[in-house]
């Protein structure tokens, strides 16, 4: 008896094949586990950017901190900001370069048609291993070196999140997916860090440059975020494992997959939450019309932080208004008992 063609439509229409409606079976002992030598690499690529961070702080931050005028604490968010900055550009641009060229990138409901989840490769390995080393890294330096922001315990959820992921791809078999969500979320931090280092270099009066290139380099944030994180992110990265691999295998034979699209789910309201706070800064630029309402977006809000900081501010205005209407009081006091 023929297939209802209502029930391959879907397939037929995401993946350009028909495919009988839970044909692929998802299950957890086909994954490609590889050997001990993926865990070393993790290891090996955890300690050598901690040992990278260390020599960015000595031979890059330290020698250009006195020329730009520097204060003391800004060495360490620039040590920070350098370093997202250079990986993510190069994880990022690495990851493009090898997605642009795989059909499955610009139609991911493949990515559960081809031999899955034998799909692994020395390339999507070596990508899924360095991110793992890399956000073990960023475990550490939040702890002991980076600045504590507002919102570190958020950063911490993300990271355990962010890992737990990138090591499921790897143990389920995920490795495709797992790129495509690299690929949704590195870009972002590029901008991100590359404005806050404009800002630490401006700080010091040292180094002066048009407003536009400031205004630019914060207006690719929002524009960014807004598009890979938001938009991308869920109705490509999600939908393709919410619900074209449910097409493609069948609930029943789906192992993991309310647990991994429950992490993707964590991850899509930890970037709506951010998104709100850098809405909320760059709409404050652009109403005071200063460049000093831009700032670090993990620095200036975080839950009332930035209210507090409104109210010293008033409490300063009102203070200093007192000590100006202070002394005309006074002499219009004893105006009079001189008349007298």
């Amino acid at each position: 008896m023929a297939s209802s063609p209502h029930v391959l439509s879907t397939v037929e229409i995401f993946a350009g094949r028909v495919v009988p409606h839970g044909y692929y079976k998802i299950i957890h002992r086909d994954s490609w586990y590889g050997d001990s030598a993926f865990y070393l690499r993790i290891l090996g690529f955890a300690v050598f950017f901690t040992f990278l961070r260390l020599v960015v702080a000595r031979w890059v931050v330290k020698p250009l901190g006195k020329p730009l005028n520097l204060k003391a604490s800004h060495y360490t968010k620039l040590e920070e900001a350098i370093m997202q900055v250079g990986f993510y550009t190069w994880g990022w641009s690495y990851n493009a370069a090898y997605l642009f060229k795989q059909d499955w990138f610009w139609n991911p409901m493949v990515s559960f048609l081809d031999n899955f989840p034998r799909q692994a490769n020395e390339y999507a390995i070596f990508a899924i291993s360095t991110s793992i080393g890399w956000y073990l890294h960023g475990v550490y330096t939040h702890f002991f070196l980076d600045t504590k922001k507002s919102d570190f315990a958020v950063m911490i959820v993300h990271h355990v999140v962010t890992l737990t992921l990138l090591y499921g791809a790897y143990v389920v078999g995920y490795f495709r997916v797992g790129m495509l969500v690299m690929f949704s979320m590195d870009v972002c931090d590029i901008f991100l860090y590359s404005a806050q280092i404009l800002k630490i270099v401006k700080s010091g009066g040292k180094v002066d440059y048009p407003a536009a290139v400031y205004y630019i380099g914060f207006g690719t944030i929002p524009v960014s975020w807004f598009f890979f994180r938001l938009v991308y992110f869920p109705f490509v990265v999600m939908r393709t494992t919410a619900i074209d691999g449910i097409i493609a295998s069948g609930y029943d034979n789906a192992d993991g997959w309310a647990l991994f699209n429950i992490l993707l789910f964590i991850l899509l309201c930890l970037n709506t939450w951010w998104f709100s706070i850098i809405v909320k800064i760059m709409w404050r630029s652009i109403t005071s019309q200063s460049l000093q309402a831009l700032d670090d977006i993990r620095e200036k809000e975080g839950s009332a932080e930035l209210l507090a900081n409104k109210g010293v501010s008033s409490e300063g205005e009102r203070h200093i208004t007192h000590q100006k209407r202070a002394p005309s009081e006074q002499n219009t006091k004893k105006t009079p008992k001189k008349n007298q």
